[in-house]
């Protein structure tokens, strides 16, 4: 009848005005919040939001700088765990406060700066509403690394025996030379600084370089010790006492227990110790 389809509708115009009026409030509510984040934004441009935390510090409306500031009053009282070095034989530990490992308070600052900055609105909305406890970046300090490591190389570098020459049954013989091992500080360092600059128990493998002796030539060390012992030596001395010349004649047996090698330009030569 008309009345039933007059009343059907304005049931529909009615609901129709309703779902607009949702739709309204729903998009009056969404710009209201971009207006406020908007407006927020500004009146944080170059600060932290408000609900963030790093190590404990709060961190609302201070700049990056100030953050980093804040922090650095705390950073020292986190517990970054321990290193070791290792050889594949031996351990050397240490803590990793030691080797330069500390929290990166400019980077900590910087990422608690850009929390609710980005384009994802729900993210920029939950700043406001819950807590936001930022991890800490590590970083290591290259600087206090090395110097540790030279600290180290000191006690387990072994440096390389020289030959030397061998009174055995009257002959000369030549003794060859045993290398030794220096630490590779830059080879190390290298290694420690791949690892993730985080806490923990880190192991860092020490790199070494072999250092070989200069091995010496045996004609030409025969050929030096010839042209020593081959000459006649005498050495001479007045005695006041008796009014004396004393005078000692040095045999090439004698003189060969005085021959010994140094390294000269680089190479092992024959040469009669000073102190004989």
């Amino acid at each position: 009848t008309p009345i039933t389809t007059g009343g059907r509708g304005n049931r529909l115009l009615l609901e129709a005005l309703l779902l607009g009026l949702i739709v309204a409030l729903i998009a009056a509510l969404f710009f209201c919040g971009w207006v406020f984040l908007r407006r927020i934004a500004t009146l944080y441009r170059g600060h932290i939001y408000p609900n963030i935390y790093a190590l404990g510090v709060q961190l609302e409306g201070l700049t990056p700088e100030q953050g980093a500031a804040a922090l650095e009053a705390v950073a020292e009282r986190v517990a970054v765990g321990s290193l070791v070095f290792t050889d594949g034989a031996a351990t050397y530990p240490f803590s990793a406060a030691e080797a330069g490992l500390r929290v990166d308070t400019r980077a900590t600052a910087e990422a608690a700066y850009t929390i609710g900055r980005s384009d994802d609105l729900r993210s920029q909305t939950a700043v406001w509403i819950t807590y936001q406890d930022v991890p800490p970046t590590f970083t290591v300090d290259a600087m206090r690394a090395r110097v540790l490591l030279e600290q180290l190389a000191l006690e387990i570098s072994v440096p390389p025996v020289p030959a030397r020459l061998q009174l055995e049954q009257g002959q000369l013989i030549i003794v060859p030379g045993e290398s030794g091992r220096v630490l590779n500080i830059e080879g190390t360092l290298v290694q420690l600084l791949a690892l993730p600059a985080e806490p923990g128990h880190i192991t860092v493998p020490l790199v070494f370089e072999t250092v070989t002796p200069p091995q010496p030539d045996a004609e030409l060390v025969r050929e030096q010790v010839t042209a020593l012992t081959s000459r006649r030596i005498e050495l001479f001395a007045y005695d006041v006492l008796t009014n004396e010349m004393l005078t000692w004649a040095l045999e090439s047996d004698t003189l060969i227990e005085w021959l010994y090698l140094e390294e000269i330009a680089g190479e092992p030569q024959v040469s009669v110790d000073p102190a004989a």
